[in-house]
């Protein structure tokens, strides 16, 4: 893509400065490196790797964030979570929330530096 230079943690620098996050992988493991904690309840473990997510001034994402709590209740019924889920769901959830604002400020990651990132949305 246009305007886009390779940043170490594996993801790319778009113009204006917003990086774009490496593959999806990474976000599951910093997740799971993150999250230490066994998971006790949904709500616990939703809000720690809500805690995780970039906040962009002027930005919200309410309604993501509400959408993505639903997601959990009704994929596991109540359920303790497992940290891999947890790490997949979160991969998602902020790959979503990145493209539904256009903004990709994401806090850096370590990483494989030869992973692809993901493709731009529209």
């Amino acid at each position: 893509a246009p305007h886009t230079q390779k940043k170490m943690g594996g993801g790319e620098l778009l113009k204006g400065g917003y990086e774009l996050p490496p593959a999806h992988a990474s976000l599951e493991d910093y997740v799971r490196q993150t999250v230490k904690e066994p998971p006790l309840d949904n709500s616990e473990e939703i809000n720690k790797t809500i805690a995780l997510l970039p906040k962009v001034k002027g930005v919200s994402y309410c309604a993501y964030e509400q959408s993505w709590r639903g997601s959990f209740k009704q994929k596991k019924g109540g359920e303790p979570l497992s940290r891999t889920y947890l790490a997949e769901e979160a991969g998602g959830f902020i790959e979503a929330w990145c493209r539904a604002v256009h903004a990709r400020r994401i806090f850096r990651l370590g990483g494989d530096e030869s992973a692809a990132p993901p493709t731009s949305g529209p």
